[in-house]
């Protein structure tokens, strides 16, 4: 019984000490004792905002609050409050967006070289590009409406000149008269769509013979870089029957091999010929002997085979691989035909 003294539980202080002396008292007693380690959160809550909390007379209060206790048999261990925070959880893994790049397209439809806004973006210039719209279909409907009225006048215009003048020889705005419609045959499928003389495109033939094909040549200047090569094309109206060996022959001076004729229109179309059959058409069909006459008296003759066709764009364009072998050169020229477009979506 004389040890149970010894287990009473000694009396606790208040729990607000208003006593300066009491508090100094416990102050030299609590030097001796470990400090709470609930400490810093409780002078946090009862320092006043914006004063600061490590002021020393806090700090002696905060001490006189704590209560007595008896020496612990683990007071040699320390308790240090670690300097790193928990690690939450990683945020979620955001996907890289490209930031978009604003590039101007020149009237011929090369857009120069736009800054790279991101390693992304930088990485796909490397790629090659897509063709891009040419400048002038970027337009708004009402600029390209006004542009569509403009060429329409400026055609009006050279016809009346054209008119005037149609008893000059070669006439720049003028066009070939064929007189000999009865003997030839038509070149020409409309009367009131010829070409200019000035470019139109003349066969490699002999002085005085027939060099009339309708066909007009058009070279594309790039207005941006004039030391670039000027981009060439034909515009031919659909042949007639007469002007097979004529549009054949064109082809050979004209293009290099491989060749590549898009034809715009179909062979007919609401029950009228739009284009007579100028090429071999199906599989197995026997090669064209071209020029057999000697229409221009100077030995011209050519063969023309269809060596394959098949379709693309999911049956859309009929393509067509066809050798032009004119007699005399080393090898065969080689043409691409694609066909399957209607004139009213062309």
């Amino acid at each position: 019984m004389d040890k149970l003294p010894r287990l009473r539980r000694k009396p606790k202080p208040p729990a607000i000490e208003t006593s300066v002396r009491r508090a100094s008292r416990d102050a030299v007693a609590a030097d001796a004792r470990p400090v709470d380690i609930m400490a810093p959160a409780v002078l946090s809550s009862l320092s006043p905002p914006g004063e600061p909390h490590q002021h020393p007379q806090h700090a002696l209060a905060l001490k006189s609050l704590s209560p007595v206790r008896k020496a612990s048999p683990f007071r040699s261990f320390k308790i240090r409050a670690s300097a790193k925070r928990a690690r939450g959880s990683s945020p979620v893994d955001q996907p890289a967006t490209a930031s978009p790049v604003v590039a101007v397209f020149n009237q011929d439809g090369h857009a120069p070289h736009a800054a790279c806004r991101s390693a992304t973006h930088a990485q796909q210039q490397a790629r090659p590009l897509r063709p891009e719209m040419p400048g002038f279909l970027t337009l708004s409907a009402q600029e390209i409406d006004r542009k569509f009225h403009e060429i329409t006048w400026a055609e009006r215009l050279r016809l009346a000149d054209a008119h005037r003048n149609q008893h000059v020889d070669d006439y720049r705005w003028g066009h070939y008269q064929q007189l000999d419609c009865a003997q030839r045959g038509l070149m020409d499928r409309y009367s009131n769509i010829r070409p200019w003389n000035h470019n139109r495109v003349r066969l490699r033939v002999p002085d005085g013979e027939f060099d009339y094909v309708n066909a007009s040549a058009v070279s594309l200047s790039s207005p941006s870089d004039p030391s670039l090569p000027p981009l060439r094309y034909i515009a031919m109206q659909g042949p007639t029957e007469p002007s097979f060996d004529c549009v054949w022959r064109m082809v050979a001076e004209q293009m290099p091999s491989p060749a590549v004729i898009v034809q715009l229109t179909m062979m007919h179309e609401n029950g009228a010929v739009k284009c007579h059959q100028y090429f071999p058409h199906a599989r197995g069909d026997p090669p064209w002997t071209l020029n057999e006459a000697d229409a221009w008296a100077d030995g011209w003759s050519a063969r023309l085979t269809l060596a394959s066709l098949h379709h693309a764009a999911e049956g859309a364009i009929e393509v067509r691989k066809l050798l032009l072998d004119v007699a005399g050169a080393p090898e065969p020229r080689v043409v691409w035909h694609l066909l399957t477009w209607t004139a009213s979506s062309s």
